[in-house]
């Protein structure tokens, strides 16, 4: 009905729906939480077996098995920290007062942590930066982190020979900064839920078999990690890819209004 009753019936049925979708999402979160911590238990557990039937026979695969148990020991240490990342992320409530800076030292700084990189795996780390950017109240610590989240995330999809470009621009009264790889490209049903956690475009942009120069955890939290720190400084970020040619991956921040 049209009344005070029905008004409270919608209401509560709303409720009950949002109810239910968080719900949802929490047993998602638990369900692939086991199953990617599942995977590096079982491969540490079947390594060790083999150490201990193979003893003081040969050395050489029992130190070769013994640095896969260290490789999947950092990897759930990574995957830890970036739970806790994101946990203590989700936990801020309160709004924060932030003065206005120029991020443009803090962009050149992470592309310079990252040229390094680059370079060691034959890719071109290019940067299109303006000279000043307008002023922007954001947690300086927090961009950077998200521009080198998003600098890793491109670095590894990138084959060798190809190039990851950071730039900076602005429009409309806001301020961009983006990221642009030559890798593979994500396939268009796959964009709406890049940025949802444990989400990972398997088929072709997958992590590179045993490599452990990322920063991140490999199970598909970097990007949740990013499009937080971003929100939560009052951005958003977008991502737009042609499968087998580029992607790009946008930062949109407010502009400070002028004293």
């Amino acid at each position: 009905s049209a009344d005070e009753l029905g008004a409270l019936a919608t209401a509560f049925n709303h409720m009950i729906r949002e109810l239910g979708t968080l719900l949802e999402q929490q047993r998602a979160f638990v369900a692939n939480a086991s199953h990617e911590l599942r995977t590096p238990l079982t491969n540490i557990k079947l390594r060790v077996e083999a150490v201990r039937s193979l003893g003081v026979e040969d050395l050489a695969l029992s130190e070769r098995y013994l640095s896969e148990v260290e490789s999947e020991a950092d990897r759930m240490a990574r995957m830890a920290a970036a739970l806790l990342d994101l946990a203590h992320l989700e936990r801020r409530t309160a709004p924060r007062t932030l003065p206005p800076i120029d991020l443009t030292p803090v962009l050149h700084n992470a592309a310079s942590l990252m040229s390094l990189r680059a370079e060691r795996a034959g890719q071109v780390l290019q940067r299109q930066l303006l000279s000043v950017l307008p002023a922007t109240a954001v947690d300086p610590e927090e961009i950077e982190e998200a521009v080198i989240n998003l600098l890793d995330n491109s670095l590894k999809y990138t084959p060798v020979g190809g190039q990851v470009t950071l730039r900076s621009s602005v429009t409309s009264g806001q301020l961009l900064i983006q990221v642009q790889d030559t890798g593979p490209g994500i396939p268009a049903e796959d964009l709406p839920r890049i940025f949802d956690r444990f989400y990972r475009v398997d088929k072709v942009r997958s992590r590179r078999r045993g490599d452990a120069t990322g920063l991140g955890s490999g199970a598909g939290l970097g990007l949740s990690i990013t499009r937080m720190l971003v929100r939560q400084n009052g951005g958003d970020i977008l991502v737009t890819s042609t499968p087998g040619a580029l992607t790009t991956f946008t930062i949109v921040l407010p502009i400070a209004p002028v004293a």
